[in-house]
């Protein structure tokens, strides 16, 4: 299956025809384009802002411009989310874009959700091998069952808040160190390190370091090893199994 497949999955709890699948494809596609309004205020960002916090004040201010933001309806959420689910990769990318100097790509209607991502991104229309790994990576964190970011969401939702307002509860949570934040401290260890060559001196310093602390210290993420340990997955990720080998290829 593809991503959008999985999006339609998720949503309507049933896979789709190809009779279904298409005018949903055709509908995402639709809600690609970023106001004008809202590249216009990444433009003001500092380039060193966190890219989640970037991504929680988008989504907020595409609130400002969709028309159906303040409907309860069913068919105007829908719609709110199904533009959602085409502007969130804009504004990632357009920031993305920004932050480096240069302008945003504009979305393309002929590309698949991930394809489309890697040309806003990067400005070039990828092989099939990257789009394909790029195309697996959305399905496998399409849906990660009860997370902070999900709770959030459904927390704000309880108040019969509109869509954009929960997603921003959710980007909220996801900044944190303890959740989607982790990402971040991924690189920036990998950075630190530097060279495989300095790998196994830091890693011992930071486990002596660790050991050393007391039980408050030790819930400073800082302490601990980024990308190693999840509340659920006690041995390994499941996600990483497959991507590892999409990696290597």
């Amino acid at each position: 299956t593809t991503f959008e497949e999985v999006v339609y999955l998720l949503w309507q709890g049933e896979l789709p025809s190809r009779a279904q699948l298409e005018p949903f494809k055709q509908r995402l596609v639709a809600g690609r384009e970023l106001p004008s309004g809202v590249v216009g205020h990444l433009r003001t960002i500092p380039p060193e802002a966190h890219p989640l916090a970037v991504l929680r004040t988008g989504v907020s201010l595409i609130a400002h411009f969709d028309p159906d933001a303040e409907s309860m309806e069913p068919d105007a959420r829908q719609r709110q989310e199904e533009r959602l689910q085409g502007q969130v990769p804009s504004l990632v990318c357009a920031w993305g874009r920004i932050r480096d100097g240069k302008e945003p790509v504009a979305p393309r209607s002929d590309l698949s959700a991930a394809a489309n991502f890697m040309w806003m991104l990067f400005g070039e229309e990828p092989d099939e091998l990257t789009k394909h790994a790029m195309d697996v990576a959305f399905t496998l964190h399409a849906e990660h069952e009860f997370n902070a970011s999900s709770f959030a969401a459904r927390v704000a939702a309880g108040t019969y808040v509109d869509v954009h307002s929960c997603m921003v509860a959710a980007l909220a949570a996801l900044k944190g160190p303890r959740h989607g934040g982790a990402n971040a401290d991924v690189i920036e260890m990998i950075e630190e390190i530097g060279s495989a060559e300095r790998a196994t001196a830091w890693a011992t310093d930071r486990l002596n370091r660790y050991k050393n602390a007391s039980r408050e210290e030790r819930a400073n993420p800082q302490l601990r090893f980024p990308g190693f340990g999840h509340a659920v997955y006690k041995t390994w990720d499941p996600r990483a199994k497959i991507l590892k080998k999409l990696a290597q290829e």
